[in-house]
């Protein structure tokens, strides 16, 4: 800094190409290469914003470049959380732990589709949520039963309620009951401001996952002994 205060004059003479030479050698060490090859084989699209921002730096300048990344990162996390991962679970032999029955070896429920949503639930994902539980229901005839696993889900807003409330209306008319498990207080608090919880009925909300698998398999016992008596 007090060569730049100091010194000014001395710097005019110089041809602009040594000018930039000085430049690139005290910024050199600012550009960390390694950085965007981590975030690269990390995460591809973390490596697609680090190279988009670092050449629009260049090519254009700064604060245009910040502006890109985060245009651009907000564009890729819209359009990751669109679709959100849905995990169909079940439950770990001996335990009341659940997992995704496409990575461990779980008892499912005949009858039962217990999922998982692994993202919040709002304006951009609504539909795919509700689109995925019908898909599975035309696929499975046989399940009457739908758990919706909130662990995942940190926030609802408007349009995710309206989502859950037009699932339960489109289950209802499919003879298929919907319930809720595990939703975080927040997450509950914000559905109490509303009729949803209400309109699950005879659905229920539980508040562990475990608790609905014993309750409908009560149900279903029951069923079974009413049928035979």
């Amino acid at each position: 800094a007090s060569v730049s205060l100091m010194a000014t004059d001395w710097f005019e003479y110089l041809p602009k190409a040594a000018l930039g030479a000085l430049i690139v050698v005290a910024t050199w060490p600012l550009f960390r290469w390694h950085d965007g090859i981590k975030a690269w084989r990390f995460q591809r699209s973390d490596g697609i914003v680090w190279l988009a921002t670092f050449a629009t730096v260049l090519v254009i300048n700064a604060e245009t470049g910040i502006l890109a990344g985060a245009a651009l990162s907000l564009v890729i996390y819209l359009r990751r959380t669109s679709q959100p991962h849905i995990a169909e679970i079940g439950q770990l032999q001996g335990s009341e732990q659940f997992r995704n029955v496409l990575r461990h070896k779980v008892r499912t429920v005949p009858g039962v589709l217990l999922i998982r949503v692994d993202e919040n639930l709002y304006f951009a994902n609504s539909d795919y949520l509700i689109d995925y539980v019908l898909r599975r229901i035309t696929d499975d005839r046989t399940i009457h039963q739908v758990i919706i696993v909130g662990t995942a889900i940190n926030h609802v807003d408007f349009c995710g309620l309206e989502a859950l409330e037009l699932l339960n209306e489109r289950l209802r008319e499919e003879s298929v009951q919907l319930h809720l498990a595990e939703f975080k207080g927040p997450v509950m608090d914000q559905l109490e401001n509303s009729s949803l919880i209400d309109d699950l009925y005879p659905g229920r909300v539980f508040f562990t996952t475990a608790d609905a698998i014993r309750y409908l398999q009560r149900q279903e016992e029951e069923s079974e002994e009413h049928y035979t008596i």
